[in-house]
């Protein structure tokens, strides 16, 4: 189906997670209540088919089922890529977009262009040498850039966790090469990392427990403490491996 590559090395990139859905333009008949599943002429309207999740082989290829594959080719389809390390030149801020969250991610480089954005084959950009800032930012808005699968059925919720999992490893997996680096993030990037990657997992009460609090700076942009990214980098591996 594709391949996923180092844009840098061109070397392929193992165990990437790839995520798609596939809509339907149905046409709609008179005197049925639903639309049917078919492709149809109305762009304004579009009904989910399905979603699929792979993974990348050692070489960097990935593919889906044969009956999947034609869906994912006949039809208006999305996919997103997550992999630890890297990121994805079409998903950056807007050029106008003068969010100081923006502002930390224009240290990157990024395609206004977005020609990778619909290619199943990707080439995705190291994130190297970038702050733990900018890599917990460029990751978070990864993850919310998928979209569910409507309507939601089972398998479509199956397939869009396991792409939030591929993420929450790639976010674990910066904050705890932070820690061994002694990086520590802004207060206002640290809480909504955290909170994200918690969800309403009850450990997220960590924020609010009285011995942690004192040492979240009241400041958005002063740094947490290396012992708190410690705390942190453990509770996430924790997570990642439930």
């Amino acid at each position: 189906m594709g391949r996923i590559t180092d844009s840098a090395t061109g070397e392929p990139i193992a165990g990437a997670t790839v995520y798609a859905i596939w809509n339907y333009h149905p046409i709609s008949i008179p005197r049925l209540s639903i639309p049917l599943p078919i492709e149809g002429t109305h762009a304004a309207s579009s009904l989910c088919g399905g979603s699929v999740v792979a993974t990348t082989d050692a070489l960097g290829y990935y593919d889906f089922d044969r009956t999947i594959s034609m869906k994912v080719r006949l039809h208006e389809a999305h996919q997103w890529v997550i992999a630890d390390g890297y990121y994805n030149d079409w998903q950056g801020p807007e050029l106008e977009d003068k969010h100081d969250f923006a502002q930390l991610l224009s240290q990157l480089r990024w395609d206004p262009l977005h020609k990778q954005q619909d290619n199943w084959s990707k080439k995705l950009t190291p994130l190297g040498n970038a702050s733990i800032d900018v890599k917990l930012l460029t990751l978070l808005t990864a993850m919310q850039s998928a979209v569910w699968c409507t309507p939601p059925t089972e398998s479509n919720e199956a397939n869009l966790k396991k792409f939030q999992r591929a993420g929450l490893h790639a976010i674990n997996a910066a904050i705890c090469e932070a820690t061994t680096l002694e990086q520590t993030p802004r207060s206002d990037v640290y809480k909504l990392a955290f909170t994200f990657f918690m969800g309403k997992d009850p450990r997220v009460r960590l924020l609010q427990d009285p011995s942690v609090q004192p040492l979240i700076p009241r400041r958005q942009r002063s740094p947490v403490p290396q012992s708190l990214m410690e705390t942190t980098c453990n509770l996430t591996k924790v997570k990642n491996d439930d």
